[in-house]
């Protein structure tokens, strides 16, 4: 995975979580359940490009009192927009949580400021029962696990690419032939090529699908051919291409 790949399926988390990354001067407080720590860390990257932000990281072995001790060094330098990793191998026990939300105004006060708190789906649970003050502080909880991809969808997925593969190669043996049905088996083949993860294969399918649908003068497919290819370079920026 690439610094640049966010999944579909979280561009609609990501831009909130980046307005409210731009917009919040006061405590806030953000629950970002995440289970990769590659991907938390390029997701925590992006964010950072917007507006600089500063990171803790608290161990299975740190109580919250190192939440609210290491926060507050960050927040006295000026950053006003903090990062709280939590281990994600590993969730806080029932205890840890209830000891959370006993210092949960110490938190807010100590740390006025928009805190993103990346965990796991397990401490989102578990906050919910044990931490229900602070639970219900909460702005938000937004979703960036990674969905596993079943090996029947992947064969399926790369079955079908094989099978537009051979049509293409058949029309491109046919002189003079209509185009069209080709543009659009090879935006279909763009769009299997990205959820597959396969990025430049997609990005290249749709440049050519965009310039298949011109030379026809079909100028909505081309645009979503071209925003296909958009989203291949730079994943969550199609309203860029459809502008």
């Amino acid at each position: 995975m690439s610094a640049s790949d966010i999944l579909d399926e979280h561009t609609g988390a990501f831009l909130r979580l980046r307005r409210l990354w731009e917009r919040r001067s006061h405590f806030s407080l953000v629950l970002a359940m995440v289970d990769n720590p590659d991907y938390r860390d390029m997701l925590i990257a992006r964010l950072d490009t917007v507006l600089p932000g500063a990171r803790i990281d608290l161990t299975s072995a740190d109580p919250p009192a190192a939440w609210l001790r290491q926060g507050e060094a960050q927040c006295a330098q000026g950053l006003r927009r903090l990062h709280v990793c939590l281990p994600l191998d590993a969730r806080h026990d029932d205890l840890w949580w209830q000891q959370a939300n006993v210092v949960r105004e110490r938190l807010a006060d100590a740390m006025p400021t928009l805190q993103v708190v990346w965990l796991s789906q397990a401490d989102v649970d578990t906050a919910a029962h044990q931490a229900p003050d602070l639970w219900n502080w909460r702005e938000a909880v937004l979703d960036f696990t990674v969905p596993v991809v079943q090996p029947a969808r992947i064969a399926a997925l790369t079955e079908r690419l094989a099978e537009i593969s051979d049509f293409l190669d058949r029309q491109d043996r046919q002189p003079d032939h209509d185009r069209r049905p080709s543009a659009h088996l090879l935006l279909e083949a763009a769009r299997v090529h990205r959820q597959l993860g396969h990025w430049e294969q997609s990005r290249r399918a749709a440049q050519r699908a965009a310039s298949l649908f011109a030379a026809h003068g079909d100028t909505e497919h081309a645009a979503a051919a071209r925003a296909e290819e958009t989203e291949a370079i730079h994943p969550g920026r199609t309203d860029d291409a459809a502008g």
